[in-house]
């Protein structure tokens, strides 16, 4: 048996972006009301870019790793959830990519271009956490409605019953 097939990785780098991506709108939302205001500076915007670089990348690897252990679920879930989960992941990878867009657009922007960015950062940062709710919720029926951890559990067999 391989060590994929042992540990299921997805389930310990997910927690990562979903986790984070909470932070962001906070962040975006402070700095465009303060870009708004005419006091934010670029360095300041490197701090949510560096995060939501963060992000991304984990939200890619999640999605990477759910891709990989999916063949070992398979054995316990229905497909078309694992197809739903799946969906809502893309969405929100797909989305703390565009995220990450804009927020590096608020990087290089100057003057009220920047605040525009920052608010449509925050727009698209909360909206990435409601998909990143969505997915999570997806997952977390694989696991409490269809036991998906049980892919992993060792197959234990015993010899039938004495009579």
């Amino acid at each position: 048996m391989s060590y994929r097939e042992r540990v299921p990785l997805h389930p310990l780098i997910v927690h990562i972006p979903l986790v984070l991506a909470g932070l962001t709108p906070l962040i975006t939302g402070f700095l465009a009301w303060h870009a708004w205001r005419g006091g934010t500076t670029r360095r300041a915007w490197l701090v949510p870019l560096a995060l939501q670089l963060v992000i991304f990348v984990g939200a890619w690897l999640a999605m990477s790793s759910g891709e990989d252990q999916a063949e070992i679920v398979r054995a316990v879930v229905p497909r078309g959830s694992i197809g739903e989960h799946a969906h809502a992941a893309q969405w929100f990878t797909w989305a703390t990519f565009a995220t990450l867009v804009v927020i590096g657009a608020a990087v290089a922007l100057r003057g009220r271009r920047v605040a525009i960015a920052g608010v449509l950062a925050t727009a698209l940062a909360l909206a990435t956490v409601g998909l990143g709710v969505r997915a999570g919720h997806r997952g977390a029926r694989l696991v409490f409605e269809y036991d998906a951890p049980s892919a992993y559990r060792p197959v234990i067999q015993t010899a039938a019953p004495a009579r």
